[in-house]
């Protein structure tokens, strides 16, 4: 729990810049006829698994008081 008190900032940042690119690529994949519909849900889970991802980091760093 210290460690993640230590780099909170980090791991955040780091979170939502992949986050973002997640979003950006699956915007450009829902607008090309390039990528198939199989690519355009495993960007969608991917997404959907980072958003836990810092629902998860932000609740942690709420509970240890930061």
């Amino acid at each position: 729990m210290e460690l993640l008190a230590q780099y909170s900032t980090a791991i955040l940042i780091t979170l939502m810049i992949l986050l973002v690119l997640t979003l950006g690529v699956g915007v450009a994949a829902m607008g090309s006829q390039r990528f198939g519909p199989a690519f355009r849900n495993k960007v969608m889970r991917v997404r959907l698994a980072l958003h836990g991802l810092v629902v998860l980091v932000l609740g942690l760093l709420i509970l240890s008081g930061m």
